[in-house]
């Protein structure tokens, strides 16, 4: 996990949101495309962030992002230093699945107990990503 290095006074001990990086604050257009962070933000994602910090709190910013990476510590960094361009409030960049009050996620599914809804909300998602290269990402070895 890293802390955002010129921010130390992050309080971690309130309320906090996990947020994914593609496809929720990258705007991811051409999905993992070469593994390069090449999107400008989403719409309207810097003043949501901010409104949250406003509101006090912690922003996690969580990615699988390294897992493609040669050198996941480069890629945290690339995230980091594109963060800073575009003046994205966060807190934290992180593969952990941290305790949080929500988590805001393009791939999510809300589980309500109807396994049904979770595997047509499912079949959704790997329809939208089927024709786009995407699922190469995922098939690769994880070490």
């Amino acid at each position: 996990m890293l802390l955002k290095d010129d921010d130390d006074s992050t309080i971690i001990n309130g309320k906090r949101i996990c947020i994914d990086f593609d496809g929720v604050i990258h705007k991811y257009s051409r999905k993992y495309h070469d593994g390069s962070i090449y999107d400008k933000p989403t719409e309207g994602v810097r003043e949501f962030l901010h409104r949250l910090k406003e509101l006090g709190y912690c922003i996690f910013v969580h990615t699988s992002r390294p897992l493609a990476a040669n050198n996941p510590e480069q890629a945290i960094k690339l995230m980091e230093k594109w963060m800073k361009r575009w003046k994205i409030p966060y807190d934290f960049i992180t593969m952990i699945k941290v305790p949080a009050n929500a988590y805001i996620d393009d791939r999510a599914i809300r589980f309500t107990g109807d396994w049904k809804y979770v595997m047509k909300e499912l079949d959704d998602i790997e329809n939208i990503n089927k024709d786009e290269g995407e699922w190469e990402y995922y098939h690769k070895k994880i070490v």
